[in-house]
């Protein structure tokens, strides 16, 4: 009996010069080029409903029934949305424990655009012990797979006493119960001296994000100290000493004003040997806009999102340009199916303030009635914390059916309930308008590393 098949819900064909080049699944997240003898008929295929492999001309059965096995033909039974929709969660296994750790909201910086309400309390060593407590219990309770710490603020590191002591206890409460820990932190860059780079790396850190907000003029009118001093200068420098052992995404904040100094950043970088053999420097453009109540001035200069990921495209080739060998999946942000639209719907993530408050969300800090108790007490059982992780992005019925939906399952919880945010939905803009070009470029530049 001939097998039956029918397109993936979730294909995505993308032509090249009028003609069917790629095929791309989004709910495996794989990508192939399609040999041309075959394109004719494939094209049909992906239109059409159910058809039997044995109606198709001889030399395609190979190749559709190849298709099939990687998921982009199947059974007609096989309902897609419902595999899609059990797979969102997944529950507790395979999870790490994430805990993002604000030892501070105290900044050495003035940056005009910050969405977090500066304040000068650092954590007590009552709420250090009471953190390191509660992550041990949580390892006992629910038995992850690793323990990930990420540092934020404020900054970070105007408390390094309070990140290097909770460091070293962490990696302890990691060893003792044989779990791999692993770090990263967000970070102006000022203080990223040789000897704190040193005692970062020490401290289990693998990776930290630096913000330039462009070019020289640009950045140090926008990220200025408190007595009005500039901080590029500073910032560049840490780069270039963090480069030497740590990776170093370099997030370049832009706007409708500032975005073509974005590849005078890169040139900046380049000037200063941040791209050279030995260095791990990773540059990428970020939206300015009001994330948040506390930076809702900066809408007037918020740059359409359409507009800002024609120009991301432009600027990622830039990047290639300068850093030729890199994982190109990673570097162009190739989407692969998710579990959670963002970290914060994990079971298992939580963001800890300096007073030990809890919260879910880092946009949320500021914002007390945001918080979800204290570590210590039951926090995953508080209703601020299970609005994040019983969303159930299927109930929008939109959603459900698109096409995008395994790669972004909803996108971001916090703008999504907000039709006012100027980031509601962005992340139908995102696929709608950058998926393809991403994916040609990905391939193109595959092709290019591979002749």
């Amino acid at each position: 009996m001939s097998k039956t098949f029918v397109a993936s819900r979730y294909n995505l064909p993308i032509q090249r010069d009028g003609s069917l080049a790629l095929l791309f699944n989004c709910r495996t997240g794989g990508m192939l080029s399609l040999p041309s003898p075959l394109n004719s008929i494939l094209d049909t295929l992906f239109d059409t409903g159910p058809f039997q492999l044995d109606e198709l001309p001889e030399e395609a059965h190979g190749l559709i029934s190849e298709l099939a096995r990687a998921g982009y033909f199947v059974d007609p039974a096989f309902d897609e949305v419902d595999h899609v929709r059990r797979h969102h969660g997944n529950g507790l296994r395979g999870l790490s424990l994430c805990v993002t750790i604000l030892p501070t909201m105290s900044c050495n910086l003035r940056c005009t655009y910050c969405y977090q309400v500066r304040q000068g309390v650092r954590m007590s060593q009552e709420a250090q012990d009471a953190l390191v407590e509660d992550v041990v219990r949580r390892i006992r309770e629910v038995k992850p797979d690793a323990l990930d710490v990420d540092w934020f603020g404020g900054e970070p590191l105007t408390a390094q006493r309070v990140l290097f002591a909770l460091s070293e206890r962490l990696q302890e409460v990691a060893a003792r119960h044989g779990l791999p820990y692993r770090a990263s932190m967000a970070t102006n860059g000022t203080l990223l001296s040789e000897t704190t780079v040193q005692k970062l790396v020490d401290a289990g850190l693998e990776e930290v994000q630096v913000t330039l907000d462009g070019p020289r003029e640009v950045h140090d009118g926008r990220r200025p100290r408190p007595d009005g001093g500039t901080s590029f200068d500073e910032v560049m420098s840490g780069i270039r000493t963090a480069s030497r052992q740590l990776d170093v995404i370099v997030r370049i904040n832009v706007d409708r004003d500032t975005i073509d100094g974005a590849w005078e950043v890169l040139d900046e970088l380049e000037a200063n040997g941040c791209f050279e053999a030995g260095r791990s420097v990773w540059p990428y453009m970020a939206l300015v806009g009001p994330l948040s109540s506390v930076c809702a001035h900066t809408c007037d200069s918020m740059m359409p999102a359409p507009e800002f990921y024609d120009r991301v495209l432009d600027f990622q080739e830039a990047v290639l340009e300068r850093r030729p060998n890199v994982d190109l999946r990673q570097f162009l942000g190739v989407p692969q199916p998710l579990e959670r639209a963002c970290g914060a719907q994990s079971e298992l993530s939580m963001i800890v303030h300096p007073d030990g408050s809890v919260f879910k969300c880092g946009l949320e800090v500021h914002e007390p009635w945001q918080g979800a108790g204290s570590v210590g007490g039951r926090y995953w059982e508080h209703g601020n914390y299970r609005s994040w992780v019983d969303h159930d992005p299927f109930e929008d019925e939109v959603c459900a059916e698109c096409r995008y939906m395994p790669l972004c399952l909803g996108g971001c919880v916090k703008h999504n309930s907000d039709p006012e945010s100027p980031y509601y939905r962005d992340a139908c803009l995102y696929f709608e308008r950058f998926l393809i070009p991403t994916l040609l470029l990905y391939d193109r530049a595959r092709t290019n590393a591979l002749n």
